[in-house]
């Protein structure tokens, strides 16, 4: 078993000892005693072992990589085939990394194995690392430990695929947020962090985007009849570029008036509900994927594919944006209620027989955080802050779509491309950076396809405030209105600002949320 550790020459496991420990093993999944293994064995017997990753989502691949023979259970022979390969594996990459040829994995020596697959981690996150599979505690990983820990996973062994439970990615909402999902409240702090700063860095963006999708007296060039029928398309052309100048000029200046904290109205709220909309979905989300397995009559969640995640994260997204979305109405009111038009009083006094009038501005009595959801309350109750809330619930599903099946293509032609020019060889998984710049696309791409439902919300939410004085009967008279008044270019207005801050969005957060990690690894 040329495989094998030596250390002066002398094999540290001897055939015996080693088919002694196979059967163990075995024995050991097989706690029922029937002289074969399930997948129910496989799944129940993970857990009972130590030292071994014990997920669900394995148990349906490790099944089917063992049992050669196609018949639903594995015996010993075939258990042991499995085991002999995969401890073959694992000791080519062990040798590989282990650069001293001490035998030991070292974090330097893990740490360059993780650059050269394009991860990049902090010392921290590789003690982390080290210490999930270090029984003796002594900071280094033998092949012993490396190989019990890893011996259960199905998937091709590579540092990439052993690493990847600690890979974390930002993703962008349907509002063109960008968030990334927590594991832990560690992991749940340090995304907080970062999108905090990333959306206030970007919040005169989301400022611009819902004024734009509140006015309706902002000339649109869809709906400008000034130009005949006769008009040359020289003409015509000139016109709407004029509009468009004057309308961001008009915008603008509308915005300065309230000074320049009134770019970051309402970013407080939005800030706020970071970590409870990011905590709530991964929540739901993990629960629906049960929920989903169970439906689709089989224990292995790993196994619901990719209708069943597709249907998981929809249930995720919904019981996120209903359970957060008083404070999503709220942040909406308060920008449309303040600095929109800043309150005035004249005052005319009379010197010389000469009347002299004077303009000053006024600030909203009390704060108007306070002054917004005591208003709301008195209207409707309850019943004010879930204003629009069936159009955003109806934009999950398709969101959700489109954003998974543009995102699996993406990275799909990414390694399909690689693979050509490598000359067929295997390549290895996309690098964060890529999984970051395919996930702004797919994400970018589904919120500009259900953005129209995104301005009906939005107009249901602010109807009434001064920024938006009109009323509605519901999401069909903003549909209706707003056809009639804007043509279908209004159902797009705040596109740009709202698509304009996912970038920087997203490499903000990106940033601070390694930055954050270190910290909060450091405490």
């Amino acid at each position: 078993m040329e495989y094998y550790p030596q250390r002066g020459g002398v094999l540290l496991e001897n055939e015996t000892e080693h088919n002694v420990r196979i059967k163990k093993l075995f024995d050991e999944l097989d706690y029922e005693k029937t002289g074969f293994l399930t997948r129910e064995n496989i799944q129940k017997g993970l857990k009972r072992l130590e030292n071994h990753p014990a997920r669900n989502k394995y148990a349906a691949e490790l099944l089917q990589k063992i049992d050669t023979a196609a018949d639903g259970v594995i015996d010993l022979k075939e258990f042991k085939v499995f085991v002999e390969e995969k401890e073959k594996e694992l000791w080519k990459l062990f040798v590989e990394i282990d650069n001293s040829h001490d035998l030991r994995l070292q974090p330097e020596e893990l740490e360059v194995a993780l650059r050269k697959s394009g991860i990049n981690c902090t010392k921290p996150e590789i003690q982390k690392f080290i210490r999930t599979m270090d029984k003796d505690n002594n900071g280094v990983i033998d092949f012993a430990e490396w190989r019990d820990f890893l011996l259960f996973l199905p998937r091709d062994v590579t540092i990439f695929e052993i690493f990847e439970y600690s890979k974390m990615l930002a993703q962008v909402s349907i509002d063109g947020e960008v968030t990334i999902p927590p594991t832990d409240l560690k992991y749940l702090a340090a995304g907080a962090i970062a999108g905090a700063i990333s959306r206030t860095a970007t919040a005169p963006l989301d400022r611009l985007k819902v004024y734009l999708q509140t006015q309706t007296d902002i000339v649109s060039p869809t709906t400008t009849s000034a130009l005949s029928s006769t008009s040359s398309r020289n003409v015509k052309s000139k016109h709407l570029s004029s509009v468009g100048l004057t309308n961001l000029k008009i915008v603008f200046k509308r915005l300065y008036n309230g000074g320049i904290l009134n770019f970051f109205r309402g970013n407080g709220l939005n800030v706020a509900k970071i970590a409870p909309e990011s905590a709530i979905k991964f929540f739901a989300y993990e629960k629906s994927k049960a929920l989903v397995a169970q439906l689709m009559k089989t224990d292995d969640i790993g196994s619901i594919g990719m209708s069943g995640r597709f249907l998981s994260g929809g249930l995720g997204g919904v019981v996120s944006q209903f359970t957060i979305y008083p404070l999503e109405t709220w942040k909406t009111r308060v920008m449309s209620s303040a600095g929109v038009a800043p309150p005035t009083t004249t005052k005319t006094t009379t010197t010389n027989k000469m009347k002299i009038t004077t303009t000053t501005t006024t600030s909203p009595e009390g704060g108007i955080l306070l002054n917004t959801a005591k208003e709301m309350w008195k209207t409707q109750g309850f019943r004010s802050f879930y204003k629009g809330l069936i159009p955003s619930l109806v934009g999950v599903f398709p969101y959700a779509a489109v954003d998974m099946s543009v995102y699996e293509t993406l990275k799909l032609s990414y390694i399909k491309r690689k693979k050509i020019r490598s000359g067929g060889r295997e390549i290895e998984q996309p690098s964060s950076w890529v999984s970051l710049g395919c996930g702004m696309i797919s994400g970018s791409i589904g919120a500009s396809i259900v953005y129209p439902l995104s301005l009906v919300r939005t107009r249901l939410q602010a109807q009434g405030t001064p920024g938006h004085p009109q009323r509605y009967t519901g999401a069909i008279d903003v549909i209706r209105k707003t056809y009639v008044k804007e043509g279908i270019r209004g159902f797009y207005k705040g596109l740009i600002p709202a698509l304009s801050k996912v970038i920087p969005a997203a490499a903000i957060t990106y940033v601070v949320y390694e930055k954050s990690k270190t910290v909060l690894a450091l405490k």
